[in-house]
């Protein structure tokens, strides 16, 4: 299988297996955020470090109430316990917090837990998109930090409007005066002595043990200008996080009451490299990918408890289709089906 950056990656009914996929394939060679500054031999700890995090799975907790498949979150998200439930509202070190989202988006506001009114309102432009990630997907990466300094030990909400669809929400706590002073001693430690750039690195990795993906993300993406290797592993990381397709079912035959055959459409920009990942623990499952015009650009079938997963370069602009159909007759095959694009480090 080939390396998927690792820091977080939300599914709901499936997400373990997922997950499960991502770690057996972590290992991405990263030399630095910052090579064009120093060397990856002058670090005794990189992003590489950074990257190994234990990911983080999105819960329900203060979650969308519109359209899911638009409105991807990747910071703030809760922090969670072992089996992957959120034992708290997202946490937020800096008092300017950062809102990280994917998905088409008209709007966004800032409210304050129990208002009436928002804080603030902010119509969404071309100068909020992540610039790193643009050539990605045709989902649009976007960030937008809080104009004003926020109160501590206070809960707020992010609400996203999308178009033509009800808001989606994004909850947060800011951390108490007690918890800033503890953290920012904690920082000033682990930073003491450190060029810049390494001392950026140990941030990231201090807010990523913390879970405070907020802060690990405004970290990484206010820095000095980063290497075209970090620019992949972002990349990878937010694909991962909000795939072009992730779906979970059954195919089974003979029974009407189960279709023989699925079609997971998704769309895509010519000469984008994607990589299709198929599990069927219980019976072998075939995959056809279609192209736009209909066209079979690729076949393949995952075996019992052998997940198969593959990249692709497509040809052409427009909607692609992955048919998933039951390989033996009879049979009843549970998959996990997830297609997310890829940036190639240069």
């Amino acid at each position: 299988m080939n390396p998927v950056p690792l820091i977080y990656f939300g599914l709901q009914s499936f997400r373990l297996q997922f997950l499960q996929l991502l770690l057996t394939a972590f290992v991405l060679v990263v030399f630095g955020a910052f090579s064009s500054i120093f060397t990856r031999s002058a670090l005794a700890f990189s992003w590489e470090d950074v990257f190994r995090s234990e990911p983080p799975v999105p819960s329900n907790d203060g979650g969308s109430r519109g359209d899911r498949d638009t409105f991807c979150p990747i910071a703030p998200i809760p922090p969670l316990d072992a089996s992957g439930n959120a034992i708290s509202s997202a946490i937020v070190y800096s008092d300017r917090p950062l809102l990280l989202w994917q998905g088409a988006t008209e709007r966004i506001e800032l409210w304050q837990r129990g208002g009436d009114r928002p804080l603030w309102t902010h119509s969404i432009s071309e100068a909020d998109r992540v610039k790193e990630t643009a050539a990605l997907t045709d989902q649009i990466t976007y960030q937008v930090t809080a104009p004003t300094p926020l109160q501590p030990d206070q809960r707020y909400e992010w609400r996203i409007y999308p178009p033509g669809l009800d808001y989606s929400i994004a909850r947060f706590r800011t951390v108490s005066l007690e918890e800033r002073d503890r953290i920012r001693q904690e920082l000033d430690g682990i930073i003491a002595g450190q060029t810049a750039p390494a001392a950026t690195i140990r941030r990231a990795d201090y807010f990523a043990g913390q879970q405070m993906w907020s802060d690990f993300w405004q970290t990484l993406l206010t820095g000095q200008p980063p290497s075209q290797e970090l620019v992949a592993l972002n990349g990878n990381t937010i694909a991962a996080l909000c795939p072009l397709v992730s779906a979970s079912s059954i195919l089974s035959i003979p029974n009407p009451t189960r279709p023989p055959e699925a079609t997971h459409p998704f769309n895509a920009e010519a000469n984008q490299t994607i990589e299709l990942s198929l599990d069927s623990p219980e019976a072998p499952t075939q995959f056809t990918l279609l192209d736009p015009q209909g066209t079979t650009i690729a076949t393949g079938t995952a075996q019992p408890n052998r997940p198969i997963s593959q990249q692709f370069t497509l040809p052409l602009q427009g909607q692609y289709k992955v048919r998933l159909q039951a390989a033996e007759t009879p049979s009843q095959n549970q998959y996990t089906l997830t297609v997310t694009s890829r940036f190639n480090v240069q």
